[in-house]
């Protein structure tokens, strides 16, 4: 019998053999207010779900201004386009405000995955005690990212959504 691949994220496993797991999304849409994003992960506590994940977009200088790229989405107000730094200017949060919204996660024992743009997100989750590191589809060849973020030892998830 072929033995299965298993992969924990924190307790939870998964892989061949185990249900599907439901990681709760927030990405950055709680817009700098950490109060939010703290009663997100209490909802998400209080749903059931059994990951949390987000992104640490703590510099804005990992997207170059006036590059060109656009954003396009729509909200109830109506359609938005907007340069995509100044997106992620709106989005940035410090390392320390980010502590505060995954301490919320270790005080409700809800385990945590983060999307990572730098090796210094990197440390810090390793820091703070994440499950699993993300790799967002933007930065899946970036090969020193992927080299350190492995090195971790924590599972790795790719993004490959959109890549040809």
């Amino acid at each position: 019998m072929k033995p299965k691949n298993i992969v924990h994220l924190g307790e939870v496993p998964v892989g061949d053999g185990h249900r599907t797991v439901f990681m709760a999304e927030t990405s950055t849409f709680f817009n700098q207010d950490i109060d939010l994003a703290k009663k997100y992960v209490r909802s998400i506590f209080e749903s059931g779900a059994e990951i949390f994940k987000t992104e640490i977009l703590h510099d804005p200088e990992i997207c170059i201004r006036a590059s060109g790229l656009i954003s396009e989405y729509s909200t109830e107000h109506g359609a938005n386009t907007e340069e995509y730094r100044d997106l992620i200017d709106r989005k940035v949060l410090s390392l320390d405000e980010y502590a505060q919204i995954l301490g919320q996660c270790k005080e409700l024992s809800v385990p945590f995955v983060c999307s990572v743009y730098d090796i210094e997100g990197v440390d810090f989750l390793v820091d703070v005690g994440a499950v699993g590191i993300k790799i967002a589809r933007d930065s899946i060849f970036n090969m020193p990212l992927i080299a350190y973020a492995s090195a971790t030892g924590l599972p790795l998830i790719f993004d490959a959504g959109g890549i040809h």
